[in-house]
This record gives C-alpha cells, sequence and structure tokens, in this order.
C-alpha cells in the first residue's frame, strides 16, 4: 500500500490519537506534534479500516525502505526517517512500545534502525537484471531529505542554521541532544534525528 503524505482520510484517527495520550506527552517521546500526515495516525487508519492488510504485513517500509529491500533484500529504516514517523522515541533511537501500543500495531513490523550511510548489504542478482545496476553494487541507506541537505551544504555546526524552501519551508538548526521543552512544543518547532549520528 502507498499512501500520499497529502492522503487526508485519517483526520478521524489524528483526533482519535489526542484523546489517548496528550499532545505534549507525543512530542516528549517522539519530539513531533500530532500532524495527520504522520506514520503513526497512518497505521492507526488501517487498524480501524483495513485490520486484514496489517495481519498479513511483514514489515512496514518507508519509500527509501522499500528501495533498499528491492536492490539488496534486506530490511532496515534509516534514523532520520524513523523519526518522521511519531512512533519512534527519540531519545533512544527504539521503535515507541507505548504509542505503537496505544494505536494497535505491534513494533516487530517495523525493522531495525540504522543510521544514514550504513551499508545494507549489495545489489542482488535479481535486483541487477531488473535495474541494469551491476550485482554486488554496494547499497547504503540515505536520509530525510531536509537533513540530508542540510550535510550537503556543508552546515554542521548549531551556530548556523538553514533555511530550506519546497513543498515546506524549514529552518533547521543543528543540535547535539533531542532535549523537547515546553516552550518549543508552543512555539510549533518539531525534531527529527539528524543522518549525523549523535
Amino acid at each position: 500500500i502507498f499512501s500520499s503524505w497529502h492522503d487526508s482520510r485519517n483526520l478521524a484517527e489524528t483526533a482519535w490519537l489526542t484523546k489517548q495520550i496528550s499532545p505534549w506527552e507525543i512530542y516528549e517521546i517522539t519530539g513531533f506534534h500530532n500532524y495527520s500526515i504522520q506514520t503513526i495516525n497512518r497505521l492507526r487508519w488501517l487498524v480501524v479500516n483495513e485490520p486484514e492488510v496489517l495481519k498479513k504485513a511483514y514489515r512496514y517500509l518507508m519509500t527509501q525502505d522499500f528501495l533498499v529491500n528491492r536492490l539488496s533484500g534486506e530490511f532496515t529504516t534509516e534514523v532520520t526517517m524513523a523519526s518522521t514517523t511519531t512512533a519512534l522515541d527519540a531519545a533512544n533511537k527504539q521503535w515507541s512500545e507505548k504509542l505503537l501500543g496505544i494505536v494497535g500495531v505491534d513494533k516487530n513490523i517495523f525493522p531495525e534502525i540504522s543510521e544514514s550511510g550504513t551499508r545494507i548489504g549489495s545489489v542482488t542478482a535479481e535486483a541487477s537484471e531488473l535495474s541494469g545496476i551491476p550485482k554486488g553494487t554496494p547499497v547504503a541507506t540515505g536520509g530525510h531529505d531536509c537533513e540530508i541537505g542540510t550535510l550537503g551544504a556543508g552546515v554542521t555546526d548549531p551556530e548556523t542554521f538553514v533555511d530550506i524552501t519546497g513543498t515546506w519551508e524549514m529552518i533547521i538548526a543543528i543540535l547535539n541532544e533531542f532535549t523537547p521543552t515546553r516552550p518549543l512544543f508552543d512555539s510549533g518547532i518539531d525534531w527529527e534525528l539528524h543522518c549525523l549520528p549523535n
């Protein structure tokens, strides 16, 4: 099942989640406000509307994870993408059993979490035949566009901010620790893990 980020079918599930756990507690765990576009609310929609799909599912993959799997046969979710799901305990870089338990999804549907740039495997013979990429070519994780763009711009210090304008406008500050505070929450600031470890 593929879903566009602007698919609004899960608005009821987004409101439902806010009744199960406070938006502030979601933020403390994940660094994100409770947006309908986040994976956690898409999963809840599946629980409510397509429970058989989840029962049959082996793994839930983000798009880049799907591509890594098709090329190498391996399953992983890269940390910056995992941090956009509102299903990640950002401080511990682990899937949040609490949040996934609330929405009724087993955390094992997600693959292991890897750091950006981790070699996951190599292009398989089948993937090579289908894609034209030579068999044995290394397959590595990428990262979320904003974090990769920030790194590509050469910004790795906390004194330089990056303004990325596209589908969204993001003003990005790089910090060395995850410290969600009430003033940041009240100001609408969200957190994502970076493609540089720590």
